[in-house]
Parts: C-alpha cells; sequence; structure tokens
C-alpha cells in the first residue's frame, strides 16, 4: 500500500508496541520516521517521550486535587 501510494516514508508517532511494527514495516523496506510518545516513558534510548510530562503533570494536579478534598 505504501508503495502504491507513493509515499517517500511513513511517520509512525506511538508506544513500544507501534515502534515494533514500524520495526518490522523498516524490515520490509518500508521507509519509516519513529517517534516516541508515551506517558509512561518507558523506551529504550530515548531520556524522555512525548506524552511523558504531560502525564506527569496532570498526575501531580490530580494528587494537588486530592489533597485539598481530604
Amino acid at each position: 500500500m505504501v508503495k502504491r501510494l507513493e509515499f517517500r516514508a511513513l511517520i509512525v508517532i506511538g508506544d513500544d508496541d507501534m515502534l515494533h511494527y514500524a520495526a518490522y514495516l523498516s524490515q520490509q523496506g518500508v521507509p519509516i520516521i519513529a517517534i516516541p510518545k508515551t506517558i509512561h516513558n518507558n523506551i529504550h534510548g530515548t531520556d524522555y517521550t512525548l506524552g511523558f510530562s504531560t502525564g506527569l503533570a496532570r498526575g501531580v494536579s490530580f494528587i494537588h486535587e486530592l489533597r485539598a478534598l481530604a
């Protein structure tokens, strides 16, 4: 499908599972640009991922709201 549509590359944004699939596509000859994104910050080879700081900030905000209600 990628070749038929004449894409120059496929941009993949996602978590570990999505990056594994992107690696598979790359092995099949599909040009891939992979961008890790997960709130868990558990992607090997990166210090921080897109989504991590947002997840952290929302978690801290939620805890502060719970403390205010207690």
